[in-house]
């Protein structure tokens, strides 16, 4: 992954945390984001989001054998691929066009609420004509 998007991510988790007191969701949220741009290049590239086999891990190296690969997407400076509690992302690929990113919260465990409650970020691809 180029700097750019490791760049975005601490700008945004600074600029949030400057206005005012980051919880872990508005951290993991922040986290999904830059996830989001790295699996759209990696989709862009490879024509599809990660299998559930491969999963995040297609993102810093190229386990499916694609023969555009141009990652790694992310970098392993910071470890983007756990929630801001510490917990691996769920990682889903609904179909070649959508996949989701989950956390479930601070208690790790499906349902609940407040700050237990789950995160779900879907991934869709871009329109036709954008990267």
């Amino acid at each position: 992954m180029n700097k750019k998007l490791v760049s975005s991510i601490l700008i945004s988790l600074a600029v949030l945390g400057g206005c005012r007191k980051m919880t872990e969701r508005d951290k993991t949220f922040s986290i999904m984001t830059g996830l989001d741009d790295a699996l759209k290049q990696y989709r862009f590239d490879c024509t599809q989001f990660p299998s559930n086999e491969v999963g995040l891990k297609g993102l810093v190296d190229n386990p499916a054998g694609c023969p555009k690969w141009k990652g790694a997407y992310i970098e392993w400076g910071i470890d983007i691929t756990k929630d801001a509690w510490g917990r691996p992302f769920i990682y889903n690929q609904v179909n070649e066009g959508e996949a989701a990113i989950i956390s479930y919260g601070a208690d790790g465990k499906p349902g609940g609420t407040g700050q237990d409650s789950d995160i779900t970020f879907e991934v869709k691809k871009r329109p036709k004509g954008q990267m």
